[in-house]
């Protein structure tokens, strides 16, 4: 639910203590597919997308990464910077001024509220796990999620986590990743913010596989995009405003650490 959920120009998931970017998408609601049907339009997308020829697919090493190769992994440059000023003009117009504001509830609440939001993506873990042919992946997924809705209040306290079992973000383009699938180009999405080409079919595709999301009225929806967002934000509050707002360059600054992360990370 948190991955697809669409409120997040926090989907750049800086690191906050590490300065690095984690690829954490959402996307807006969007009616519910029937699953055969859904599935054939995420492999045609993939398809299309990742095989075409000429693609930039990803370094298999971080520190291969020059000026020239993040240049060539961006060949829609004059668009993406584009969507990246409007994805900062938002942020200094909504999500910074809000996320200012929510600095000041009691540390409780807030993290409370982000072991809320990530224990709602636990069953999309599962169903990633299953789909990579991970049982560890799977039963940890829901294991967590088992042991948090009970024993953590609805998710509120990581009480899996006091118990050994850490928290492990898998979306469907980690999936695609399992399989050999490469990352394609780099795009920014407008509020998401970096992103690329299987990223941005993994974000499709996990609002449509994901379990909490076939039981979530709109109203539901929306209530955890915006906390989602706001708390999101704050977590990466540190990162975020040392990129767009201290960097000389910050479109650029911003795709180097976006695919330097990825490069490091498998994503």
């Amino acid at each position: 639910m948190v991955r697809r959920l669409a409120w997040l120009h926090a989907g750049l998931g800086f690191n906050k203590n590490r300065k690095k970017i984690v690829d954490t998408r959402k996307q807006h609601p969007m009616p519910k597919s029937p699953f055969p049907l859904s599935a054939l339009f995420i492999a045609t997308i993939s398809f299309c997308c990742l095989y075409r020829p000429g693609i930039a697919l990803a370094q298999d090493d971080a520190a291969a990464y020059g000026v020239q190769d993040f240049n060539r992994r961006d060949p829609y440059k004059s668009v993406n910077k584009a969507i990246f000023s409007f994805n900062l003009k938002v942020d200094k117009a909504v999500l910074r001024p809000v996320e200012r504001q929510y600095a000041k509830l009691p540390h409780v609440v807030r993290h409370g509220v982000d072991n809320f939001m990530k224990n709602l993506t636990e069953p999309l873990n599962f169903v990633n796990g299953v789909l990579q042919l991970s049982p560890r992946v799977a039963m940890t997924a829901a294991g967590r999620f088992f042991l948090n809705t009970t024993f953590g209040i609805a998710g509120f306290r990581d009480y899996a986590g006091t118990k050994g079992f850490e928290y492990e973000d898998e979306g469907f383009s980690k999936t695609l990743a399992r399989y050999g699938v490469g990352e394609g180009d780099y795009v920014v999405l407008p509020v998401i913010g970096p992103s690329t080409v299987r990223g941005t079919v993994g974000m499709i595709a996990d609002y449509i596989i994901d379990p909490v999301g076939w039981v979530a009225t709109t109203p539901e929806n929306v209530a955890i995009g915006t906390a989602t967002a706001v708390n999101d934000r704050y977590q990466n509050n540190d990162a975020i405003d040392e990129f767009y707002y201290q960097s000389i360059a910050p479109y650029t600054m911003t795709r180097a650490a976006y695919l330097q992360h990825q490069a490091f990370n498998k994503n």
